[in-house]
């Protein structure tokens, strides 16, 4: 009874551990008080100084954020023309100062949806829309990568690198763009994780920024201090991107938001993602325009940033600009205090037909009917102290011309400490590093896989009836037969620790990357950039040949070559012998345009010359981890063909030893990508590619 009431205790102070760690790491609420902490005597200062919002249009701008466009030559023909209405009428309605299109602007996938594939098509009607709709001209359009516009790119100086031929920004990399307004500068930071070179779906779902670019971010952010209010943006979330220590979350801790897109909703699952950093940063993450045709239309009124998400061809708009939404206060970058010295309620009110009224309300008693003042801006008068303290609702109606209808709502507050908290999950999916859950997934599937066979081998055979008895039995077959269970063994081991036995420095974190070697990439860095190792880690370039040794499950190296899997080389072919036609060959000129596009469709056509070779060549525990995957899986192939003639068992029996071999190498192995993805990553792009 002891034993269990102690077990008991023990279990309560873990959870109740576990429990703190959620709270500290997820509350927003915490965060924003941390950040009130972070204020410094500049900052409070400016909560109190005029100017206040008051009854004219003065120091307040607007922008625009659209994002994962998907531009594609395959699916939804109305995505194009929705997108070029957008440019003309959407764009001319609002007349926003900047648009941000933060990435993803084509789709870049193979008709069947498996493959990618930069279509050139794609971005001449990206680029069409923009040249056809003008609206170039009529605001400041920056757009900027995402990962599907970095598909199939094998450099920045690729002909397939379609981005900077016909973007508007053509800028590759971070960068720093200042607003100049005649009541401020205003800050908006690029950050570029997006990767170089860019690798095939799925492997750059998540991004990387090297210590060089955080670097760069770092000088960007110390720019930035001199401005009214900075804002960063970017393709991805920061969950999706690995950076060196202190990560990129530190990096914008003086900003009021982060904008980004990437997730899509996941899949409308989460049509609202949006959190707070615990520098009291947001992180704002924008639906996409490919499905659900979200956009997002910004201002900054006297320094305070208040946003509404819209649906594409739904009007009225309607931002509510003064007071700010209590959700989404920032104190600490902030000057809230002006809200409280504030005279008018102030909205930005936006259609395509005439403005007939904008009724006003607040906690359900009406304040009166807002009048135009110039452009956009309605106002209306209003007393901050009798809403001096608690949570209050303000509700706006708006009607327009075309007996359209829009009500917009949200909850304020004239307390800074008193602020809502954002949802759990959101918080979860935006403030997790994914990557970190990845590395502990492999470490548990390998320790997983190990475990079972060290499990059975030391078991009694018993005899065991039912669904499973194959299962069982195939279980005992390999674990008892020693040339298979400790291949396996090795195998897992080698996969995951290789790296570490042959280059023991990579435990240790490293700030800078090393000087490139004479003949070099300039990008290559054979050690981590500034990642601690956690638990068992292995290089990415074991996975993807993990991966790519997994379809000898089906056909032998041979066969993969024919097929244009893998490179041909004459090694391969004899000195006199071609390559098949269209399979990629490592010698000889650049391909031609037209030879690209008679390549293969769902591979890229690598374009390397025998005298200018700029990628790294790949350390001796990657070739040999290649080499022995292939090894081992020519291997089981031959044993599956072995062991089903030659005993004419049933397929039944083999069941297990396919679906163990199968789960590890298809689900296990490639979850390496995330445990030492910066590591090598050239050299994985050159076994992918």
């Amino acid at each position: 009874m002891l034993r269990v009431f102690v077990v008991l205790v023990l279990v309560g102070l873990l959870l109740a551990s576990l429990a703190t760690w959620v709270m500290d790491s997820y509350d927003t609420t915490l965060h924003l008080k941390r950040s009130l902490g972070q204020v410094n005597g500049g900052n409070a200062a400016k909560t109190t100084g005029p100017p206040y919002p008051g009854g004219e249009l003065s120091n307040i701008f607007w922008f625009v954020q659209v994002s994962d466009i998907h531009i594609s030559r395959f699916r939804d023909p109305r995505r194009i023309p929705d997108f070029e209405k957008f440019c003309t009428e959407t764009i001319d309605v609002i007349k926003p100062s900047i648009v941000l299109a933060t990435g993803d602007l084509t789709d870049a996938k193979t008709e069947n949806k498996v493959g990618s594939l930069q279509h050139e098509v794609e971005w001449q009607a990206y680029h069409n829309v923009l040249k056809r709709s003008r609206v170039l001209e009529r605001t400041k359009w920056i757009d900027i990568r995402g990962n599907h516009d970095a598909f199939n790119i094998a450099s920045l100086e690729s002909v397939n690198n379609y981005y900077r031929k016909y973007s508007a920004a053509q800028k590759v990399g971070s960068f720093h763009y200042i607003h100049t307004a005649p009541f401020g500068n205003y800050s908006f930071i690029c950050a570029d994780a997006t990767l170089t070179p860019g690798p095939k779906r799925p492997y750059n779902f998540f991004g990387i920024l090297r210590q060089d670019q955080m670097t760069q971010l770092a000088t960007f952010q110390a720019e930035s201090h001199s401005s009214n209010q900075t804002i960063w943006f970017g393709h991805y979330t920061t969950s999706t991107i690995i950076s060196p220590s202190p990560g990129i979350r530190d990096l914008m801790s003086s900003a009021v938001a982060y904008l980004c897109g990437h997730l899509h909703t996941l899949g409308g699952l989460m049509p609202v993602l949006h959190t707070r950093h615990s520098s009291g940063t947001l992180e704002l993450e924008l639906g996409d325009w490919m499905d659900n045709r979200r956009y997002r239309v910004l201002a900054f009124d006297h320094d305070l940033l208040s946003f509404v998400d819209l649906t594409f061809d739904e009007w009225p708009a309607v931002l509510i600009t003064n007071p700010k939404e209590a959700l989404y206060m920032s104190p600490g970058v902030e000057p809230l205090g002006r809200v409280r010295s504030s005279t008018h309620i102030r909205i930005l009110v936006f259609s395509v037909a005439p403005i007939r009224e904008v009724h006003v309300t607040v906690d359900g008693s009406p304040l009166g009917i807002a009048y135009p003042v110039e452009g956009p801006l309605y106002v209306v008068p209003w007393d901050p102290s009798v809403f001096s303290s608690g949570l209050h609702t303000i509700s706006v109606m708006v009607e327009d011309a075309a007996e359209r209808v829009k009500i917009r709502e949200q909850q304020f507050t004239l307390e800074e400490d008193l602020t809502p908290s954002f949802g759990f999950v959101q918080s979860f999916i935006l403030l997790t590093d994914h990557y970190i859950l990845g590395r502990i997934g492999f470490l548990t599937l390998v320790l997983f896989n190990i475990g079972l066979l060290m499990v059975f081998r030391f078991q009694r055979p018993v005899v065991c009836r039912g669904a499973l008895s194959p299962v069982y039995t195939s279980l005992h077959l390999v674990s008892k037969t020693d040339s298979f269970y400790y291949s396996l063994v090795l195998f897992n081991l080698f996969t995951a620790l290789a790296d570490f036995l042959q280059h023991p420095a990579q435990l240790l974190p490293v700030l800078e990357p090393p000087p490139a070697l004479p003949g070099q990439h300039p990008g290559y860095a054979p050690v981590p950039l500034g990642l601690p190792a956690l638990g068992a880690a292995g290089a990415p370039g074991h996975a993807a040949a993990a991966a790519v040794a997994g379809l000898l499950l089906l056909l032998p190296a041979g066969g993969l070559r024919a097929a244009g899997l893998l490179p041909v080389t004459r090694a391969h072919l004899g000195a006199a012998a071609k390559p098949p036609p269209g399979v990629p060959r490592l010698e000889g000129p650049h391909p031609t345009p037209q030879q690209r596009h008679q390549s293969q469709p769902g591979l890229m056509t690598p374009s390397r010359t025998t005298a200018n070779t700029d990628t790294p060549p790949l350390p001796c525990s990657t070739r040999t981890c290649f080499g022995l995957n292939l090894a081992l899986m020519e291997t089981f192939h031959s044993f599956f063909w072995w062991y089903h003639h030659y005993f004419r068992c049933s397929s039944a029996n083999c069941f297990f030893f396919l679906l163990k071999t199968f789960f590890f190498y298809v689900f296990s192995l490639p979850l390496t990508l995330f445990l030492c993805l910066p590591d090598h990553f050239l050299e994985l792009t050159n076994i992918l590619c």
